[in-house]
């Protein structure tokens, strides 16, 4: 069952960039309503530009390519939780549910798309609420137990923390509405004889979700890409995205000066405690759809005047987090496939692979964030090209972890390749790196960290780096994979109008 969660949006934005939401876009297409799977921020934080792009629709400037996160370092988690059907409380009361029809129907005339059926609307408790998103969060138990060890290797929880109770922890914080894509059913945080501005603003944002349902079957887009979360992630930052934006055109079309200053009073006074208390990693994880996702669609309506950029952008899906982090980039830079081959079968009896995915560069940057000023960690990830990491376990049950990464330019390489030692350096403390002798073309360097031992790898504009229980295992991983790892240069996918697209080709070289 896939649902999408809708969460306290205007509270982080708020937070985040924290002033005065920018003029709406000039044009706003006209459609019906319809019914939509996915989370709905709550009420869609007033954007305003900031030094990185900021999520506030502009008329005629283009929002900044990439918005600054106040928080410390956040990773999106690498598993997407899924969400199964809530046992809804309460119907609507007979004068809300006129109100809400009137919802829909603004959300989908700012939308442009028409309703092609109806959806049942249900109110929810907190309580009930929290339940749901603990029942869901269990039935993803296993992925993210995975996810729950490569953040404990790199530092980014603490090694006895649960990242199951942590996400259940932001969740139920930000989460303020639910639509369910395969129920097509809208769940809302609400109660009937108090249905607030922002409760108006979360059925807005689900309502898309159900009209993206309806005209490009959200619930199933993702799936190709079960081994690709960078895509999954961009994929649900563009579903997001859009939806906020909608969410954004309606707070400053549809509500008044009063109703605008109301909904700012509402998001201060939100409780988001654990969300900031949360590993800023995981904060960063959590907001990526709802700001750079709403940077993202801003941006397209922008260049065509209208959602025909969004619509366009559903058959040509974008590629990577590059891409909603540099919007300029659909279609002009597809990213490169890091091919490592089985390093476990190559290690021999004891080893096994216990996951195989893909980094990206929001990734990236928020690991780094951890080590750097968000704008230096910003710019030491862009100029990813592509990438591969494995995470092995090795006969004594412990974690060992080989990351790959191809980057546009050696320049980019080695600041990349600088700021990830920048960051193990950070873990461990006063130790240093130390350089180790290498073949020509190559520089190797090692550092130990908490019991653990690192090694960086820069060859040309391929960075690898192994973390493993000690040094023996770390050569052993390096020896298995030394020369088997390549690299598939894939030809951008052309995004030139908003109705046509060609296909990828690739070719491979060996770094």
């Amino acid at each position: 069952m896939r649902v999408v969660i809708a969460i306290f949006a205007l509270v982080i934005l708020a937070s985040a960039c924290g002033d005065e939401p920018a003029s709406p876009p000039t044009a706003v297409p006209v459609a019906t309503s319809t019914p939509q799977p996915s989370p709905t921020p709550q009420p869609t934080p007033t954007p305003q530009p900031t030094p990185v792009p900021t999520h506030t629709p502009s008329p005629t400037s283009t929002p900044d390519p990439t918005p600054t996160f106040a928080p410390a370092p956040v990773i999106l988690p690498t598993v997407e939780v899924v969400f199964e059907t809530p046992t809804p409380s309460a119907a609507f009361p007979q004068d809300l549910d006129r109100k809400l029809n009137a919802i829909s129907l603004q959300a989908a005339a700012i939308r442009g798309l028409t309703n092609q059926g109806q959806f049942e609307r249900r109110l929810v408790s907190s309580d009930e609420l929290k339940q749901m998103l603990a029942d869901n969060l269990a039935e993803d138990a296993e992925d993210l137990e995975i996810a729950n060890r490569i953040y404990s290797l790199l530092g980014i929880i603490e090694p006895d923390a649960s990242l199951s109770d942590i996400l259940l922890d932001v969740y139920s914080d930000l989460v303020v509405g639910l639509f369910d894509t395969d129920e097509n059913a809208l769940f809302v945080l609400a109660e009937a004889d108090e249905f607030t501005l922002s409760n108006e603003l979360t059925v807005a944002h689900e309502v898309t979700h159900g009209l993206q349902q309806q005209h490009f079957n959200i619930r199933d887009i993702r799936d190709p890409y079960e081994d690709n979360s960078d895509r999954r992630r961009a994929i649900t930052a563009l579903i997001e995205g859009d939806a906020s934006l909608v969410e954004i055109i309606y707070r400053l079309r549809v509500f008044n000066d009063d109703q605008r200053a109301q909904l700012m009073e509402e998001s201060r006074s939100a409780d988001m405690s654990a969300f900031r208390a949360a590993p800023a990693f995981i904060q960063r994880t959590v907001a990526f759809p709802y700001f750079e996702g709403a940077n993202f669609a801003i941006y397209l309506f922008q260049q065509y005047g209208d959602f025909a950029g969004i619509d366009a952008a559903y058959e040509a899906l974008p590629e990577s987090t590059e891409q909603i982090l540099h919007p300029e980039l659909l279609g002009q830079d597809s990213p490169l496939e890091v091919e490592i081959p089985d390093l476990a079968l190559t290690l021999g009896d004891g080893w096994s692979e216990v996951d195989r995915d893909v980094m990206g560069e929001l990734f990236l940057a928020a690991l780094l964030e951890g080590a750097l000023p968000p704008d230096e960690a910003a710019a030491a990830a862009a100029g990813w090209g592509g990438d591969t990491y494995l995470l092995l376990e090795d006969p004594s049950g412990d974690e060992a972890l080989i990351s790959v990464s191809a980057w546009d330019s050696v320049e980019d390489a080695e600041e990349a390749s600088s700021a990830v030692m920048e960051y193990f350096r950070g873990m461990a403390g006063a130790d240093d790196w130390i350089e180790q002798e290498s073949d020509p073309g190559e520089v190797v360097h090692r550092i130990a960290v908490d019991g653990a031992s690192v090694e960086a790898r820069l060859r040309g504009s391929v960075v690898w780096f192994v973390m493993a229980s000690d040094q023996d295992a770390v050569d052993a991983i390096v020896d298995a994979s030394r020369g088997r790892i390549s690299v598939a240069i894939t030809v951008p996918v052309e995004y030139i109008t908003p109705t046509a697209a060609t296909s990828t080709t690739a070719t491979s070289t060996a770094p």
